[in-house]
């Protein structure tokens, strides 16, 4: 069986589940995500337009056999 993943991107700079992800205290919104399965994996920033992404992960509820 391999496990799958779903991904989440998150920009920091907007709000997540009602709470500025970026506030002077994002555990609130961080802990909403890990209540929800959501792992931190990833910080990705665009130099461009200087954004910045977090990007989660969670296991798939279902696995899939290789034939």
């Amino acid at each position: 069986m391999v496990q799958k993943w779903d991904y989440k991107t998150v920009n920091p700079s907007e709000s997540y589940a009602g709470v500025e992800v970026l506030s002077n205290d994002p555990e609130s919104a961080l802990n909403q995500l890990g209540d929800e399965g959501w792992e931190l994996v990833e910080t990705v920033e665009e130099n461009i337009g200087k954004s910045k992404y977090l990007v989660f992960k969670r296991p798939r509820s279902e696995d899939i056999a290789l034939d």
